[in-house]
C-alpha cells in the first residue's frame, strides 16, 4: 500500500505547511490514523525535510511547526508532490480496501476493531468509512450486515460483488493495483493474455474495452483464488459470435495454464458476453445506418428548433451520435453498463450539455430516460459538450483583425499583442495610438482592444470594443475569451441575460432545516419560484421528474437542479445556501436552481465557469448574502 503511505505523508505536510501549529490531535484528525501511525509519519517527514528544503520544530506544549531551510529545495517539493488530492484519494483508496476485505472473508464476519488494524486508522474513521459504504453497496444492491457479538460483512450475489469489484478496480486506475494483489509481473502477464486474446482473433477495442475486460478477469482471479467462488450467471451461446467465444477461450486456457486456475465452462461464456458486447457495440452494420441516422437529425432538428442551433446540420457530431446510439442500445439489450468515475467532474463542467442530452433523448425514440444510468448519460452528454467548445473555439479562430488601441506611451505593444495571440492565434494585430485611430473603418475589425476607456469608439462601430489593462493578467484574458464568445452569441441571438442578471435578491434563500434532504430542498424552492410567477404552474414536478433520472448533486456539495422542460415566465436563478447541514455526501451546501429559456444557453456556460471555479476554490461554499454572492460571481465571471 505504497502509494497510501505516500499520500498520508502528504496529508500530513501539506496540513503543517500551512505555516501554524499543529497539534497531535489535528494530525490524527486530518491523516484519519492512530497516534503510533502519525508520529512514525513525523519521523519520516523529518528526514525528508533535511534533503527538500524544511524542517519540524517541537514547539512544547502546543505541537509542531514547520520552517522552510532552503526555499528552492521546498518549492520544488511542493511541485513535485504538492498536486496530490491526499485527502479524496486517501480516503478513495481506504473504502476500496476496506470493501475489498469485507467481500473476500465470504462467510466469516470482521470487527471494527480488526478493520482499524488492517488499514491502521483509528475506530472513528472506521466507523465513518462503513456510513460511506453503507450507501456504495446500496447500488450494487448488495447489503452491509453488522450482527452483536460476530462483526459485519457484505451479503449479496456474486455478480453483483464482482461489479462492485470490477469498478474498483477500473475507478481505482493505478490506485487498486497499488494495493498488490497482483504483482508487477502478474499484471502484465494478465494484461498481455488479454492483448492477444483481442489481437489474435482481430477484435476491435479500445482502451475502455481493454481496461474493463483486464479488471474483469483480474476479479475472476481474485475471487477463485480467495474465496473459491464461481459465477451463477446462465449466458445463451447463441447470442454470442466466434471470434468473442474464440478470445474468452484463449484468454481461458491461458489463465489456466499461468495462474492454476481450474476450468469454467460459465466463468467462460460469461467473459465472452462482456468481450461481445464492449467489441461489437463499435460496428454500426450498413443495413440499418441510415435509419439509426434518421432518428438521430430528427432530435436534433427537435434541439434545433428549442435552443437555436444548429446541430442538425454538424455531421460529426451527427455521426458521433449515431455511433454512441447503437452502442448505447447494445449495453442495455445485455443489462451493462459503463462506468464513469468522472461523473461529478463532467456534469459541473457541462451542466448544458447534460441538459441538452435530456432533451435530444426525449426526441429520439430508440432511446428511453428511465434505461440510462447518471454515468451513461454524462458519456453521452461529452458529444454535446465536445461540439458546444469546438464552437468556442471557432469563434476564438474567426478573429483575425485586431485593433490594438493604446493612449499610454508605456505600453510594451509587442508584449501585449503575444499575450492576445495566445488566445487569438489567427489574428493580425494593427496597433495605433489613440489620436491615430480616428480615420479608420472600425468595422473593419473582429476586435478593438483599448488600454484606456473612449466610450466614443463604442458608439462609431458594431465591432466589440473592450478594454484591456497594458499587462493583462489570464483571468482578464479569460474574460475577453468569453465577451468575444457573447458578441458572437448576441450577433446571432439578440439580446442575451447574463448570469448576475438572473439571479435575483428575493430568490437568494438560507435553509436551517438540517432534516431535509438535497431533493426537498430542491422541490421546496422549485414551488417558491413557481408560486411567485417566475415560472409556470408544473415547474415543480417537471424539477422533481429530473431529480428522478439522477441526482443534480455534484462534488462539493455544488447542485444544479432543472426542469425537463421550459415552463419560464423570467428568466431566473434561486441560489439556496444550506447552513448546518449534515455535512453528508448526499447534502447540498450550495444549490442552484435554473428557471431559464432554452436560448440563453450562454448563462449555463457562464454557471460551468462558476462550477469550475468552485473546484479549484470553494470560498463560495461559505456565503451568506446575495452581495456576497454577486461580489464573488464578479470575481470569477
Amino acid at each position: 500500500m505504497g502509494d497510501i503511505h505516500m499520500e498520508s505523508l502528504m496529508t500530513l505536510f501539506m496540513l503543517l505547511h500551512e505555516g501554524k501549529i499543529v497539534d497531535i490531535a489535528a494530525m490524527i484528525e486530518s491523516v484519519g490514523a492512530s497516534e503510533r501511525k502519525v508520529r512514525a509519519l513525523l519521523g519520516e517527514l523529518r528526514t525528508m525535510g533535511e534533503r527538500n528544503g524544511f524542517e519540524i520544530r517541537t514547539i512544547p506544549k502546543a505541537g509542531y511547526l514547520l520552517k522552510a531551510t532552503d526555499d528552492a529545495l521546498l518549492e520544488s517539493f511542493i511541485a513535485r508532490n504538492g498536486q496530490m488530492h491526499v485527502d479524496a484519494s486517501n480516503r478513495t483508496m481506504r473504502l476500496h480496501n476496506m470493501m475489498l476485505y469485507l467481500i473476500n472473508i465470504e462467510e466469516d464476519y470482521s470487527s471494527i476493531d480488526e478493520l482499524a488494524e488492517l488499514l491502521d486508522v483509528t475506530r472513528p474513521t472506521v466507523v465513518a468509512d462503513l456510513k460511506l459504504i453503507v450507501d456504495i453497496l446500496e447500488k450494487y444492491e448488495l447489503t452491509y450486515v453488522s450482527k452483536p457479538y460476530y462483526g459485519i460483512r457484505i451479503e449479496g450475489i456474486e455478480y453483483n460483488k464482482r461489479n462492485l469489484l470490477a469498478d474498483i478496480f477500473t475507478e481505482g486506475i493505478g490506485n487498486f493495483s497499488s494495493m498488490r494483489y497482483f504483482t508487477v509481473d502478474e499484471e502484465e502477464q494478465i494484461k498481455r493474455i488479454v492483448f492477444n486474446g483481442f489481437y489474435e482473433n482481430q477484435l476491435y477495442f479500445n482502451e475502455a474495452i481493454f481496461n474493463e475486460t483486464v479488471a474483469h478477469v483480474e476479479v475472476f482471479i481474485m475471487r477463485i483464488f480467495n474465496a473459491d467462488v464461481h459465477i451463477r450467471v446462465d449466458v445463451n451461446r447463441m447470442q454470442i459470435d466466434a471470434p468473442s467465444l474464440n478470445a474468452a477461450n484463449y484468454i481461458m486456457t491461458e489463465l489456466m495454464a499461468k495462474f492454476g486456475l481450474p476450468l469454467s465452462p460459465k466463468e467462460e461464456m460469461l467473459l465472452a458476453l462482456n468481450i461481445f458486447v464492449m467489441t461489437n457495440s463499435y460496428q454500426l452494420p450498413v443495413e440499418i445506418q441510415e435509419k439509426y441516422v434518421a432518428h438521430v437529425k430528427s432530435a436534433l432538428n427537435a434541439i434545433d428548433g428549442e435552443y437555436h442551433t444548429n446541430y442538425s446540420m454538424n455531421a460529426s457530431l451527427v455521426n458521433r451520435l449515431t455511433y454512441h446510439v447503437y452502442a448505447l442500445l447494445i449495453r442495455i439489450s445485455y443489462k451493462y453498463e459503463f462506468k464513469n468515475p468522472n461523473y461529478d467532474r463532467i456534469g459541473l463542467k457541462h451542466i448544458f450539455a447534460n441538459l441538452l442530452t435530456i432533451d435530444f433523448i426525449k426526441h429520439l425514440p430508440l432511446l428511453k430516460l428511465e434505461d440510462l444510468s447518471r454515468d451513461e448519460l454524462s458519456l453521452l452528454s461529452l458529444h454535446f459538450a465536445a461540439t458546444m467548445n469546438d464552437d468556442k473555439y471557432r469563434f476564438q479562430m474567426n478573429v483575425k483583425h485586431v485593433l490594438l488601441a493604446t493612449g499610454l506611451i508605456e505600453c510594451n505593444p509587442d508584449f501585449l499583442g503575444s499575450r492576445v495571440r495566445m488566445i487569438f492565434p489567427n489574428a493580425t494585430l494593427t496597433t495605433r495610438f489613440m489620436k491615430q485611430v480616428d480615420g479608420l473603418d472600425l468595422d473593419a475589425f473582429d476586435l478593438i482592444l483599448l488600454t484606456t476607456q473612449h466610450g466614443y469608439i463604442e458608439r462609431k462601430t458594431k465591432t466589440l470594443v473592450y478594454e484591456l489593462s497594458p499587462i493583462p493578467t489570464d483571468v482578464e484574458l479569460q474574460r475577453l475569451q468569453r465577451e468575444v464568445i457573447y458578441h458572437n452569441i448576441r450577433r446571432h441571438h439578440g439580446q442575451i441575460n447574463r448570469l448576475q442578471e438572473v439571479l435575483l435578491p428575493e430568490l437568494f434563500f438560507i435553509e436551517t432545516d438540517a432534516s431535509l434532504s438535497y431533493q426537498d430542498i430542491v422541490l421546496k424552492y422549485a414551488g417558491i419560484m413557481e408560486s411567485k410567477g417566475y415560472a409556470r404552474e408544473g415547474f415543480r414536478e417537471s424539477v422533481a421528474q429530473r431529480e428522478s433520472i439522477g441526482s443534480t448533486l455534484y462534488v462539493s456539495g455544488v447542485g444544479g437542479a432543472h426542469a425537463m422542460d421550459s415552463f419560464t415566465v423570467e428568466n431566473s436563478v434561486a441560489v439556496v445556501r444550506v447552513a448546518n447541514g449534515r455535512q453528508s455526501k448526499d447534502d447540498g451546501k450550495l444549490i442552484f436552481i435554473f428557471n431559464i429559456m432554452r436560448e440563453y444557453f450562454s448563462v449555463y456556460q457562464e454557471v460551468a465557469e462558476l462550477y469550475t471555479s468552485i473546484l479549484i476554490s470553494p470560498k463560495i461554499l461559505e456565503i451568506s448574502s446575495y452581495d456576497e454572492l454577486i461580489i464573488y460571481i464578479n470575481e470569477v465571471i
